[in-house]
């Protein structure tokens, strides 16, 4: 019998995102402009499904691609496609009163996705979220 060993071609991962990995931030970024626009009307800032979106989407997708999901999400409202709450979009509603709840949404994403991939035992999604929620406030100038 003949020691041959088995050699494994591996290729170094290829710069860019895969076919699966667009699908998927693709579908996340769908389901954003479709949850974001219902809103409870109270107030120049409504209550919207954004923060339900974005907390399913860095569960689905992860910190990073989740965050890319969201950007993505905030161009698509930016160049005019009614996906803000209330369907409205534009520059105009970046810059307005919800403007800063709207990229508050970013720093919020990126802190709770840290938490839920926080190396050791796996944690409850509820303490992640409230570490987010709060930051998106502190970021828009409301948490007192």
């Amino acid at each position: 019998m003949s020691n041959v060993s088995a050699t494994t071609n591996s290729t170094p991962p290829k710069p860019g995102f895969s076919t699966r990995q667009l699908s998927v931030i693709g579908v996340m970024t769908a389901v954003t402009c479709v949850l974001a626009p219902f809103s409870l009307p109270i107030g120049p800032v409504p209550i919207s499904l954004t923060n339900l979106a974005i907390y399913f989407s860095l569960y689905v997708l992860g910190t990073k691609y989740g965050c890319i999901s969201y950007l993505v999400y905030l161009l698509i409202g930016f160049i005019g496609v009614p996906v803000f709450s209330g369907f409205t979009s534009g520059p105009g509603k970046l810059l307005g009163p919800t403007g800063g709840y709207l990229i508050g949404f970013l720093p919020m994403a990126l802190i709770a996705g840290l938490c839920w991939a926080w190396p050791g035992p796996p944690p409850s999604s509820t303490p992640s979220a409230r570490s987010g929620s709060p930051t998106r406030l502190a970021w828009t100038g409301k948490l007192r």
